[in-house]
């Protein structure tokens, strides 16, 4: 429906317009201020009785302004037949396109930079499929050691794992490997458990929830 909005919306929108000069330089400085100045005070002040770091504040300041309910509202003007009406639905159009090609497409820059992004998700080497999973009244979970997992350095015997529950595989370094009760867990390894469905609350309070991939 995004989508269908934005094409409705752009039907609306005359790139001839857009590419006055005049129209261009009103609009970079308002972006200039809107991105720069205007959200980030915003941010901050609404954000001044919350438990928020400056980074983060600072990644929500970059994290907005582009978007569809700007260029709806700007619509308003027009079906109420206001003077200069295009003008203002041109100049918020080129403010999020402006938005949406700055601050859309650095996000992820901005992320890393701020130490914001979580931690990374395994590359899916091998594919492993439990046939009949439905009928078999079993659940495969898939789990990472992270750094600050307590099992990275033990044996697959002594981690206290429920009855009816098997360590079925193990993806250590991109290759596959069959573990016994000797093997010894490291950190990174993605770990494949079988399990009853009913086990699952157990294995997951055991292994720790922020280990497990979703």
């Amino acid at each position: 429906m995004q989508i269908v909005m934005f094409v409705i919306l752009g039907l609306l929108v005359f790139p001839s317009q857009l590419a006055d000069w005049e129209l261009i330089w009103k609009g970079l400085v308002l972006s200039f201020v809107l991105i720069f100045m205007a959200r980030p005070v915003a941010v901050f002040i609404s954000t001044a009785f919350f438990d928020y770091d400056v980074k983060e504040k600072l990644f929500m300041s970059w994290a907005g302004l582009r978007g569809a309910v700007p260029i709806v509202l700007a619509t308003f003007p027009m079906l109420a037949g206001m003077e200069n009406s295009i003008l203002f639905f041109n100049i918020v159009s080129f403010i999020v396109l402006t938005s949406a090609l700055l601050q859309g497409s650095t996000i992820p820059f901005f992320a890393e930079k701020l130490g914001l992004n979580g931690r990374p998700v395994p590359k899916r080497i091998h594919s492993l499929e439990l046939v009949s999973m439905d009928r078999a009244n079993a659940e495969m979970l898939e789990v990472e050691l992270s750094e600050k997992s307590p099992f990275a350095g033990q044996l697959v015997q002594t981690i206290g794992l429920p009855n009816q529950t098997l360590i079925s595989a193990i993806i250590r370094s991109g290759k596959l490997v069959m573990p016994t009760g000797t093997t010894r867990l490291r950190k990174g390894d993605v770990l494949y458990v079988l399990t009853e469905k009913k086990q699952v609350p157990k294995v997951k309070l055991v292994l720790g929830e922020e280990d497990f991939v979703n």
